[in-house]
């Protein structure tokens, strides 16, 4: 089971601050199918890689199989 709650994320350009994922919330159980839609440059590809675990939301919640990921070790 994959929960998302209100997924932000921003990026550095120069001395601003662009934020990719305002706020995603989703949640997935075990065998469901999802597609991800949007235009090019719409955040998904960073919130692949968030869930894929190489990348973290600057703010909000990844419960992965009840565990918040920002308690993982690198390892895990």
């Amino acid at each position: 089971m994959i929960i998302l709650r209100n997924i932000k994320k921003y990026y550095k350009l120069g001395s601003e601050s662009i934020e990719v994922l305002k706020g995603v919330s989703l949640h997935l159980q075990k065998g469901q199918l999802i597609c991800l839609l949007g235009e090019s440059g719409c955040g998904k590809s960073t919130l692949l890689n968030i869930i894929g675990g190489l990348d973290y939301a600057d703010e909000g919640e990844y419960i992965f199989q009840s565990i918040n990921v920002r308690e993982f070790n690198e390892k895990e």
